[in-house]
């Protein structure tokens, strides 16, 4: 089962909100002891994500389950994602977090996000112990995920922006219903050159053939 949820810290506090298997709205948020004074942001980010994860699974709430977790903290997504840090303090947190994928037989994506989206869906509201923001009016928790939409339909100006530089100012987006098959292949002509896609088990191999003088390159 997916599990959706948001972690935001501030200087003095704490929250996350998690949409659960049953989607009911879990949520938590408080302030930092005092062994969190003097640390950075970049740690209390990662310790709340940490923590709020470790309380899902002392709760069973998170158990089995696909985690899609959202941060406007960089830093926390990157080291995530890296597996290590030159931080101790941080780079124990990022054992604790494998360990917690390990033990809880959890899926775990980290995701960024823009402080703008933090703030409308309520967690960074949380973080400061205002609890009447984004999900905590029981706006839906998905309405702040946009994760089903591409870029274009996500920030429409993107391919108007495109257009702007590329040679063929009517290059429009690879879609499906564009593509030609012809066996394994599929070609795609885009800003004069033909990007022809070939499958070949789990490789996909992209050649790009320049339309005027037949060169081509290839990318695996």
């Amino acid at each position: 089962m997916a599990v959706y949820g948001f972690v935001d810290a501030s200087g003095t506090g704490f929250g996350s909100s998690f949409c659960c298997n049953d989607g009911s709205l879990c949520y938590r948020h408080g302030v930092w002891r005092r062994d969190a004074d003097h640390t950075s942001s970049n740690y209390k980010e990662l310790r709340n994500l940490v923590e709020a994860l470790e309380g899902g699974l002392a709760t069973a709430e998170l158990l089995d389950s696909e985690v899609f977790i959202f941060t406007d903290n960089s830093t926390v997504e990157g080291a995530f994602y890296k597996g290590h840090s030159n931080s101790k303090l941080l780079f124990d947190l990022i054992l604790r977090l494998r360990q917690i994928e390990m033990s809880g037989t959890m899926r775990l994506h980290v995701v960024h996000v823009s402080g703008s989206r933090m703030i409308q869906q309520g967690t960074d509201g949380l973080s400061r112990g205002d609890v009447t923001e984004g999900v905590m009016q029981h706006i839906p928790m998905l309405s702040y995920i946009p994760l089903h939409l591409h870029c274009i339909q996500r920030s429409p100006q993107l391919l108007s922006w495109v257009q702007s530089w590329c040679p063929d100012p009517n290059t429009s987006p690879l879609t499906p219903s564009r593509l030609v098959r012809v066996g394994a292949w599929y070609l795609q002509r885009i800003c004069g050159r033909l990007w022809v896609v070939a499958c070949t088990g789990t490789v996909r191999h992209v050649v790009f053939v320049d339309a005027s003088t037949g060169g081509c390159s290839h990318r695996a």
